[in-house]
């Protein structure tokens, strides 16, 4: 098994990706959001688009044509609210950040589902039937209980659980609740940092463009 390849959020440079994807010959790729592609994201990663799994950051949502370019592309590669084998391994992604428009913990939501807030939200303000764009990459409250149920080895977040000064508690209980031996984020920008939670499961933070080669075991 050559491993995972974990990669903070891009911005659009995937170059450097590529390279030490073609040195490494990971088993699997995983986005942590921000990705921002300037194609379809499939074009963008090429021969590595089949073994790429991703989650959405805040700036996904940023134009509609970076939304596009992951929804159309590679839709069934979208690891939010969901867990997935990856290369043996099962990863769960939770996707995007929490705004305070929907929910801002610990203070309670202010929406709990996506389809309760599109009923309140102007026709011409969705997008795709859906929300309004931003939202897109809004944490909801069902997306954190759809997870809670499940159990992974590896949970994917781009927002930062409470290891992180700007982290949230409440994704240290979805770890605990999934029983996941491992948190990977992204969103920060900041150096590559290393911590636990308790119960010992580790955390690791990922800059910008930051890469982490992991292996089971």
């Amino acid at each position: 098994m050559n491993g995972i390849l974990f990669v903070g959020d891009p911005h659009g440079e995937f170059g450097p990706i590529l390279k030490r994807a073609e040195a490494m010959l990971p088993d699997a790729i995983v986005l942590l959001g921000d990705q921002t592609p300037d194609r379809p994201l499939a074009d963008v990663l090429g021969r590595w688009a089949e073994r790429t799994w991703y989650i959405l950051g805040n700036h996904d949502s940023d134009q509609e044509q970076y939304l596009v370019r992951h929804l159309d592309s590679m839709p069934d590669r979208n690891l939010n609210a969901r867990v997935r084998p990856v290369a043996g391994v099962g990863i769960a992604g939770l996707g995007g950040v929490f705004r305070s428009q929907v929910w801002y913990p610990p203070g309670p939501p202010k929406w709990t589902g996506r389809a309760e807030l599109v009923r309140y939200t102007k026709p011409a303000l969705r997008f795709r039937s859906g929300p309004a764009l931003q939202h897109w990459t809004s944490i909801f409250p069902e997306d954190v209980q759809a997870l809670a149920s499940l159990h992974a080895d590896v949970l994917v977040t781009h927002e930062a659980p409470s290891t992180h000064r700007y982290g949230f508690e409440v994704l240290d209980d979805l770890a605990w609740d999934m029983g996941v031996r491992f948190v990977v984020h992204g969103h920060h920008h900041e150096p590559c940092y290393e911590a636990e939670l308790l119960g010992g499961i580790h955390v690791v933070g990922l800059g910008k463009g930051e890469m982490m080669e992991w292996r089971q075991g």
